[in-house]
């Protein structure tokens, strides 16, 4: 592929041998130089068409032998592979074994980041999504329920309301010492609960 000429400098050769060859073959039979060049041009016909159709038809040719070429080598290297594992049917195992389990791990790693991370939030328009609480001495601060409820009554722009977080701290404890989980609890907007 990458020594081969390209298509248009063949073309151009092509084109350039045939018009001087039939221009000595004129010369040869008594033509002026120059009459014999514009006869041969006028007896091979319109050289702009003929150079674009023979464009065309190296580039398909190029094409058609790059696609035979790729299939035979793929074809002649999954032949040497199989030789090969057949010979070696331990190499064989471990490697389906290792391929197995790379595979396998990595679609499990991206079934759980796309769940988690790249998935899209389940809302008609996500865009449109808005976050609304206080700042209290430049930092986010706990609304209150009276707060929520009257700022909610107050921005009646928005389609379905607002929803509330509750952020809480919970002791957790079995039979071991007790663990404070932080949790991040959705309240549904219809119960109206928790502080924002």
């Amino acid at each position: 592929m990458f020594w081969r000429p390209r298509v248009g400098d063949e073309v151009d050769e092509e084109l350039a041998f045939h018009l001087e060859m039939r221009t000595r073959e004129y010369i040869a039979r008594g033509m002026d130089p120059q009459v014999a060049r514009r006869t041969a041009e006028r007896r091979l016909g319109d050289l702009g068409r003929m150079r674009t159709t023979l464009h065309s038809l190296g580039t398909r040719r190029n094409r058609q032998m790059e696609r035979q070429q790729y299939f035979g080598e793929l074809i002649q290297d999954l032949a040497f592979t199989i030789r090969q594992l057949r010979k070696n049917p331990g190499f064989a195992a471990v490697a389906v074994l290792t391929l197995a389990l790379g595979i396998g791990g990595t679609t499990a790693i991206f079934s759980a980041v796309y769940a988690g991370v790249l998935q899209r939030l389940p809302l008609r328009d996500p865009s449109r999504l808005m976050l609304v609480g206080e700042i209290y001495q430049g930092a986010p601060h706990v609304m209150s329920v009276g707060n929520y409820v009257d700022t909610n009554a107050a921005i009646p722009d928005f389609e379905h309301g607002l929803s509330a977080l509750n952020y809480a701290n919970f002791n957790l404890a079995d039979e071991s010492t007790p663990e404070t989980e932080p949790p991040a609890a959705a309240a549904p907007r219809e119960e109206q609960l928790g502080l924002f």
